[in-house]
């Protein structure tokens, strides 16, 4: 029986047909067939086969005009019985079969998954609000958020993007190509030309990988967006859709939304590139 089906539904469905159903668990599965296209087909089902097996029992039963039952009878009754236990439990066998061919055969349908690492002593927090098959352990799927408040983090996104980001932030993984980053500082790297189009949302643009190295530094306590391009060239799209200007290598401004504020000396970045062997211990008292 399909495993959505209450496991009693074929027993109570019987005990209607045969008449021994209580009042009370006839209405309650008076609902259940009403509320279930599938409860429906099983119920279709046994009653076309009890038909079937009363219509056998029926045509026996009238060869012999006596007030006796005969023993014939009665034994086409515990047939009957043995062949309605039999036939349900091929069904279920059947059914059970059908199922877990069909798991078999369904492509996987999982989300783009990407993990991340946390430098020792980093304090973070992972969320899945709202997903229904939450990944396992340090990983993230469309929709995962993660809250740093004290350390680095190191993303490993699809098509082979690598980010490392830095303690305040917050970032939450909107598809297989876009991270939206509300606030913080990270080194985003897209090494393949599959990564291309890659896209960190902020809070006041978007910016576009067109196959490069960058780092990107926003703070939630003001509305500038530092953009450092160390290798190949991005893209500064407004949150509307429009295409901006584009940024090439050994470059560095400051963003009002997709206009330079000004040139920012760029040697002076100090983006860290890869997870740091461990950062400084803070006690959670002083995130009071």
């Amino acid at each position: 029986m399909n495993q959505n089906l209450p496991e009693d539904l074929q027993f109570r469905i019987l005990a209607l047909l045969d008449g021994t159903l209580e009042e009370d668990e006839a209405a309650r599965l008076d609902e259940e067939l009403r509320g279930s296209k599938e409860a429906r087909v099983l119920f279709h089902q046994l009653a076309t086969l009890h038909s079937a097996l009363e219509d056998e029992g029926a045509s026996k039963s009238g060869l012999k005009n006596v007030p006796v039952v005969p023993v014939e009878l009665l034994v086409a009754r515990d047939r009957r019985r043995l062949i309605k236990t039999s036939l349900l439990a091929a069904a279920a066998v059947l059914l059970i079969s059908a199922l877990v061919l069909w798991m078999k055969m369904v492509p996987d349908t999982t989300p783009p998954l990407a993990d991340f690492r946390a430098a020792p002593n980093s304090i973070f927090r992972l969320n899945h609000a709202g997903i229904v098959d939450k990944p396992v352990g340090n990983s993230l799927t469309t929709g995962s958020r993660v809250v740093l408040e004290h350390g680095v983090v190191e993303l490993e996104l699809p098509h082979d993007v690598r980010a490392v980001i830095e303690a305040p932030a917050d970032m939450t993984l909107v598809d297989e190509r876009t991270l939206q980053l509300d606030h913080g500082r990270g080194f985003f790297q897209v090494p393949s030309e599959a990564g291309r189009g890659f896209t960190v949302v902020t809070p006041h643009q978007s910016i576009v990988d067109l196959g490069t190295a960058f780092g990107i530094d926003t703070s939630s306590h003001r509305d500038e967006v530092e953009l450092h391009v160390f290798e190949g060239r991005v893209r500064v799209d407004g949150l509307d859709g429009t295409e901006g200007d584009i940024f090439t290598a050994n470059r560095a401004v400051l963003l009002a939304g997709t206009q330079v504020e000004r040139e920012i000396d760029h040697s002076a970045s100090t983006f860290r590139r890869k997870l740091p062997g461990k950062v400084e211990t803070i006690l959670l008292e002083d995130f009071e």
